[in-house]
């Protein structure tokens, strides 16, 4: 609690000292009659001006919801009830950056004895991350206003976390793990998805046997599958400071609720301003340690050069399928994902873009040429990273992420050997 004074008790200090001073300068005691007023009005306000303290004051800040999405919305409400009447209280909410309010939070407001008093402020999350509302500054003051009381009630926690939409196609890679999951090997085994019929050999397992196709072919026939199996996956998201980084954070967590759903293995590397990773996990938990790093996320701007030897191995297993997640606008990330093909990764890119500005007749020769030479350096981007063997995948803000992760997985079936699904 801090205490303070009204700037006017300044203007009736000068007034009296002012004439008092003059009273015994010009040895005239009328003159000192002149201060009075302002004397009586000093120490009238000063010795009854009942001010409410912390021990008046019960105040306390409250959300309806602790743990929301990107775009919703939360009431945050302000309680105040006070023990004795306090004429004036001002009120005054301290809000993040990332949540937006359609009115400037901040009341004036009378408190009776006893009587409950709740302002509430509707807030829109903006971006992800763990964010404080509050403090509350709650500013008392009497019926004459000259003494002052300033008291501040902590902040309380609210974590936003990137909207996610629901992916069913994912883009995956013909390279599994020996746990068990829902991607087809190349192997033959113990499984559901049919490889093939073929003669017995010698040390077939008589479970194997296809009792159909030997009573057809009158020889011994057995049934080959193919096992279901994890993979590793790593989503590469692009972090370094853009207009498109909410979108990016919002693609990223669907894709690791889509590949943990299929119980393969997911890990996550931030490569932005500031490195970040999360190692390759699977279950509930992993999801949760993902979303909360992506929430944890804000652009952070960056000269330095970035590769990826910095990142270390265990947060790139051999053999991931990397999802890389990025607007492509900065050439150190572009630089990355060669370096990582380079190595051996299997790499699928969706670049998060905004709509491709459209050439008007009324244009000037100067900005038709800057478009054309906009689209056509976005486009050679694309073919040089199609060279390299990553496809890349256009999500536009009105495009579903579905639509784009069909496209790559449709790519990267392709290039599996010809009968593998």
């Amino acid at each position: 609690m801090v205490r303070s004074l009204h700037p006017r008790v300044a203007g009736y200090v000068v007034v009296a000292g002012a004439a008092l001073v003059a009273a015994v300068a010009l040895q005239d005691p009328s003159l000192a009659v002149v201060g009075v007023p302002a004397l009586a009005m000093l120490l009238l306000g000063l010795l009854g001006d009942a001010v409410a303290t912390e021990a008046d004051l019960d105040a306390s800040i409250s959300a309806s919801e602790r743990l929301l999405r990107s775009g919703e919305s939360a009431t945050v409400t302000v309680r105040l009830v006070a023990s004795r009447r306090v004429p004036r209280c001002a009120v005054a909410l301290e809000l993040p950056p990332d949540l937006r309010c359609d009115r400037v939070p901040s009341f004036m407001v009378r408190l009776d004895r006893g009587r409950l008093v709740e302002l509430e402020v509707q807030v829109i999350a903006a971006m992800p991350g763990e964010l404080r509302v509050g403090p509350v500054l709650i500013e008392s003051s009497g019926g004459a206003g000259l003494l002052r009381r300033r008291i501040e009630v902590a902040a309380v926690p609210i974590a936003v976390r990137p909207r996610e939409e629901r992916v069913r196609s994912l883009p995956r890679t013909s390279r599994v793990r020996v746990p068990a999951g829902d991607r087809l090997a190349r192997s033959r085994g113990e499984g559901i998805e049919l490889a093939e019929v073929r003669p017995e050999l010698p040390g077939e397992h008589f479970r194997r046997l296809n009792r159909r196709a030997t009573a057809r072919y009158g020889t011994p026939h057995v049934t080959l599958r193919h096992p279901e199996q994890s993979t590793d996956v790593v989503l590469f998201a692009d972090t370094f400071e853009s207009p498109e980084l909410p979108r990016v954070l919002e693609a990223s967590a669907a894709a690791a609720a889509g590949y943990l759903a299929h119980r393969d293995r997911v890990g996550l590397v931030a490569f932005g301003g500031v490195l970040d990773w999360v190692e390759a996990g699977a279950g509930p938990r992993q999801l949760e340690r993902i979303r909360s790093r992506l929430a944890g996320t804000s652009p952070f701007f960056s000269y330095a050069w970035k590769t990826i030897e910095r990142i270390p191995s265990r947060a790139m297993p051999a053999g991931a399928l990397v999802v890389a997640i990025s607007p492509l606008r900065d050439e150190r990330f572009t630089s990355a994902l060669a370096a990582i093909r380079g190595r051996g990764h299997d790499v699928v890119v969706v670049e998060v873009t905004e709509p491709p500005r459209e050439i008007r007749p009324d244009d000037s020769a100067a900005r038709e040429v800057a478009l054309r030479l906009a689209r056509m350096e976005r486009e050679d981007l694309r073919n040089r990273l199609f060279l390299r063997g990553i496809p890349v995948a256009t999500l536009l803000p009105s495009d579903p992420l579905e639509m784009v992760l069909s496209s790559l997985a449709q790519v990267t079936r392709r290039r599996r050997p010809v009968g593998w699904r």
